[in-house]
């Protein structure tokens, strides 16, 4: 009794506690029904207006775990859009009132965004509301950074504790979302199907998210007093990661892994049992996983991306495609060797280098105004022969290649390069922090991320790159 008093304690006195758990609640019965999506987004919003800033910034990553599942028809898209305009009036508020002042950083990312949104206008002579997002997006950012003041090491570790805190709750909650939801996605390896684990997303993004799960929790273990809630988590995420059959985020998790031991090999003799324990739960959960009766799908539309479109239901019907599902890790395994062997690099890298050559061809065959300054800030879609239609990149190098042109690809490299070899998070160095090397190996993560997928729009690379 004495414990659930000290929780409804900690419920009423923690904010940060108790919008976790608004968040989760919430989330979880978006889709029942209407009502309780209007309710939801109604609470979320006056937490935005009401929370502190830093608060506001982790409630909004929160959320960009889920976008894909939290539709609104009225808002023809996810209520991130009415906290983000809630952001963008706070943070404005806030900047005026405080009369805080842009850095370097600030006036040269928003110059830089600023000609390619003329450049966008003058080349398509138009405006179109995916721009009108995405730059709202970074403001969000650029004034969520000038707004959040950080006094001194202290506040910046307890800060960076909470980012990643709400990354593995987020990370969590998603999987958990998958699993309730059945949501996995259907490919074809060959003759055989390899059903995907999509969890919120679609399944190359969801390994991304697990990954980042898998880092914050590897830095954030030893300030979590439940063993069994780390054990168990490290469980749930390595399952996770498999059922993703996601090759780019697997060999992310192993180098994620190796990274880490190398790191903290002084230390790593005293993790063994624990280690042990968790590679044991993991088997035991991926064995629990591969006894389930193999079963159907049956394909439904949601507000996805192109491409990415397909729920899939898992059933407990029998069907013939079922005798050739089999293991989605091993079929993708083999089918990868059988391509390797055939040297068909092409659908080895599942269309992305057919992609790339038509990219790189549409970057130099244009007018030479945008061969040097790009398209606009949103990611494109061009017609490729070897898929037989119109797709984007997949490759977040090449779109800035193709959307900011030369000049910009040289910028944003020089950027991320200073931004991720200095160490710098919120305007200043954390090198003396105690999570400096969590915030650099995300970073890394990030980009290992961006050779595979169109991803610098996201929110994700938005927080950690503007912040």
């Amino acid at each position: 009794m004495k414990k659930v008093k000290d929780i409804i304690s900690l419920i009423k006195t923690n904010n940060y506690i108790r919008i976790l758990i608004e968040l989760i609640l919430g989330i979880g019965l978006f889709n029942v029904n209407n009502v309780f999506a209007i309710i939801f987004m109604i609470l979320i919003s006056a937490e935005v207006i009401f929370a502190s800033i830093e608060d506001t910034l982790l409630i909004y990553l929160f959320l960009s775990f889920f976008d894909e599942v939290l539709i609104l028809d009225i808002l023809k898209g996810s209520i991130s859009r009415i906290v983000m305009v809630i952001i963008i009036i706070k943070s404005l508020i806030f900047i005026i009132k405080n009369k805080v002042k842009p850095n370097k950083y600030h006036i040269g990312i928003s110059i830089f965004f600023i000609i390619s949104f003329i450049v966008g206008i003058i080349t398509y002579k138009t405006l179109s509301l995916e721009v009108v997002i995405t730059m709202a997006n970074i403001f969000v950012f650029l004034m969520l950074s000038m707004s959040i003041k950080i006094k001194d090491t202290e506040e910046m570790n307890a800060f960076i504790k909470k980012i990643l805190l709400t990354i593995v709750f987020a990370t969590l909650g998603s999987i958990l979302y998958g699993v309730c939801t059945n949501n996995f996605y259907p490919e074809y390896e060959g003759e055989k199907i390899s059903y995907r684990f999509k969890g919120t997303y679609e399944p190359n993004f969801m390994s991304m998210f697990i990954n980042l799960g898998i880092i914050s929790l590897l830095f954030l273990k030893e300030d979590i007093k439940y063993k069994w809630f780390v054990i168990l988590s490290f469980a749930i995420m390595f399952n996770a990661i498999i059922a993703t059959v996601s090759m780019t985020g697997l060999i992310a998790t192993a180098m994620i892994l190796i990274l880490y031991v190398i790191m903290q090999r002084k230390k790593i003799r005293y993790e063994i049992k624990d280690r042990a324990i968790i590679a044991l739960i993991t088997i035991l959960m991926l064995g629990v996983i591969k006894v389930i009766p193999n079963t159907n799908f049956q394909n439904n539309t949601n507000n996805s991306n192109k491409g990415n479109n397909i729920t899939v239901e898992i059933n407990n019907k029998d069907d013939d495609s079922d005798e050739n599902s089999g293991d989605g890790l091993i079929n993708r395994l083999r089918f990868l060797k059988q391509k390797v062997i055939e040297g068909d690099w092409d659908r080895i890298s599942s269309g992305r280098l057919p992609l790339i050559r038509e990219f790189i061809s549409g970057s130099f065959n244009r007018p030479i105004g945008n061969v040097l300054f790009g398209n606009d800030m949103t990611v494109k879609e061009l017609y490729t022969r070897y898929l037989g239609g119109a797709e984007c990149s997949h490759c977040s190098y090449i779109d800035f290649l193709y959307n900011f042109g030369i000049i910009g690809l040289l910028a944003i490299g020089g950027y991320i390069f200073i931004i991720t070899k200095k160490n710098i998070f919120l305007g200043r160095d954390i090198g003396n922090t105690k999570y400096k090397n969590t915030i650099k190996f995300i970073r890394v993560l990030l980009l290992i991320y961006g050779a595979t997928l169109s991803l610098y729009t996201k929110r994700m690379i938005l927080i950690f790159f503007l912040l």
